[in-house]
């Protein structure tokens, strides 16, 4: 899954170098970048709008990204927990003699009933 993640990355750099390199010509001269659904508009450099929008998408990629780094070491912690106990489990079960096996299978079906 990692290296789909990684080809997307490069495939949009690559389109946005491509995108930067058609337009050379137009980095020096100021466009006009107009907002949805009102009368304001901006004029920068594209050059410049590249970078603002390239550390915005920065600034919301890093908390998604903490908080999937975060939420995986938490559930890796559990499943190694979990890991632990259910070998304890199985090593207690290795050590139990065969009379102490049937015993406490017998229990436990008297437990059932």
């Amino acid at each position: 899954m990692w290296v789909v993640r990684w080809l997307l990355a490069l495939v949009i750099i690559v389109l946005i170098l491509w995108f930067g390199w058609i337009n050379l010509e137009q980095m020096r001269d100021p466009v006009t970048f107009k907002f949805w659904f009102s009368k304001y508009q901006v004029e920068l450099q594209l050059i410049v709008a590249l970078f603002i929008t390239f550390v915005l998408g920065a600034l919301v990629w890093f908390p998604v990204a903490m908080y999937q780094f975060i939420h995986n070491k938490a559930a890796m912690r559990n499943l190694r927990k979990e890991n632990s106990r259910l070998q304890q489990e199985l090593a207690d079960f290795r050590n139990m003699s065969i009379e102490e096996q049937a015993t406490s299978a017998g229990e436990e079906e008297n437990d059932l009933v």
